[in-house]
């Protein structure tokens, strides 16, 4: 659907695509999902310019908040119970949400999209930044490509940041604390190749490994990147 300018604020959005008695969940099953249509090269909806604020976010079935295509979106002052999720995406904004896992959520914000077959022309100039994440299996993902990552607050997870397959973005002045059993700060999850992603002025105190990354950039394609 198309939608430019828009504001939704001060809604609280509970068990979204959940199955009942009654009634089966509709997909995606998410509490707000941006997803114009694009198909063959062309745009046939385009969605921008929309702030997502000052919601309460509870119970959803898939997740909390997807944009997929949107472009100039932004989260902010959000409390979540589920993930919010970024791709295909230029000038987005997720900031000073509050992620507090119920029990059975697995990643708090999915930052990109992880898929090489596309170039940073279609994902770049986007920020996640003074997020408050709580208990969460993993904090964030941190995903192809053009993501400023800074000034969070990853508290008791898992893992605080992972990245996958990325380039051409920092992660800087997180802190990451966490009292689980073999914790770790910052690592990575099965990657392909990570380029010019700057990691720097972290604050890092877990029960495992502050850092941890293995098996990354072994292919001949990927001397050099660092």
């Amino acid at each position: 659907t198309d939608g430019r300018n828009l504001i939704i604020e001060n809604n609280s959005i509970i068990d979204t695509g959940v199955a009942t008695a009654l009634s089966d969940g509709t997909a995606p099953r998410w509490a707000i999902d941006i997803e114009p249509i694009w198909s063959g090269g062309i745009k046939y909806e385009i969605v921008e310019n929309v702030i997502i604020r000052n919601n309460i976010e509870r119970g959803s079935e898939k997740g909390g908040f997807i944009n997929a295509r949107g472009y100039y979106i932004t989260y902010e002052n959000n409390i979540m119970e589920n993930s919010i999720a970024m791709g295909e995406t230029v000038g987005s904004i997720v900031r000073n949400n509050i992620f507090e896992n119920p029990g059975n959520s697995t990643v708090a914000i999915l930052a990109g999209n992880n898929d090489s077959s596309y170039g940073n022309e279609r994902n770049h100039s986007n920020e996640v930044y003074g997020n408050t994440i709580t208990g969460f299996h993993k904090g964030i993902f941190l995903q192809d490509p053009g993501i400023d990552l800074h000034s969070n607050t990853m508290i008791n997870c898992d893992s605080g940041i992972q990245i996958l397959t990325a380039r051409d973005s920092n992660i800087r002045n997180n802190i990451i604390t966490s009292n689980v059993s073999r914790s770790e700060g910052i690592s990575n999850k099965v990657s392909d190749y990570i380029n010019n992603v700057n990691i720097y002025d972290n604050t890092i105190m877990v029960e495992g490994s502050p850092f941890r990354f293995t098996n990354v950039n072994l292919g001949d394609t990927e001397i050099g990147y660092k």
